[in-house]
């Protein structure tokens, strides 16, 4: 699926329209491909697409992308299907990385080997200013985002996959 594809996809599940026959309020799968799982949550959806191209690059094969529409109830079948059928599953969102989307997914997902790689905004305070600057800063752009999960990839060592930005 091209990107534009994606893109005008995302936007229909955005907005609510029916899509390809989904039920509207499920979470919507961009495509199922490599070993990889991108699961968005808001902002993260267009970051997770972005980064699905430099992982493409870098694999030879376009990671799964995810648009999660909320974070309650969350879509648990889907998520175990992903953590069965992947390596890893990153979970992307602009929100607060510790009792955040992410940590939802990490609960839901607590029974499988799965791993699973949590990106959001750190415990910390984060300075005012622009929001790309800050983005930037704590490591939610696109490049960033593949970055992380690559090197998570290449060291499949523990279960919830930790990389430093």
């Amino acid at each position: 699926m091209k990107r534009s594809e994606l893109m005008a996809y995302l936007l229909a599940t955005v907005v609510g329209g029916a899509v390809a026959g989904q039920v509207a309020g499920l979470t919507g799968t961009l495509g199922v491909f490599a070993g990889v799982a991108l699961v968005g949550y808001g902002f993260g959806v267009s970051l997770a697409v972005e980064a699905a191209d430099t992982i493409a690059d870098a694999l030879g094969a376009r990671p799964t992308v995810v648009n999660a529409r909320f974070c309650k109830p969350l879509d648990v079948t889907l998520l175990r299907q992903l953590a069965d059928q992947h390596e890893l599953v990153v979970t992307v969102e602009d929100h607060a990385e510790l009792a955040g989307f992410g940590s939802a997914v990490l609960e839901a997902l607590q029974d499988r080997p799965a791993r699973i790689l949590t990106l959001g905004l750190p415990d910390r305070f984060v300075d005012h200013g622009k929001r790309e600057l800050l983005l930037d800063e704590v490591g939610l752009t696109a490049d960033s985002v593949a970055a992380r999960t690559l090197r998570a990839l290449r060291h499949p060592a523990s279960r919830i996959a930790t990389v430093s930005r």
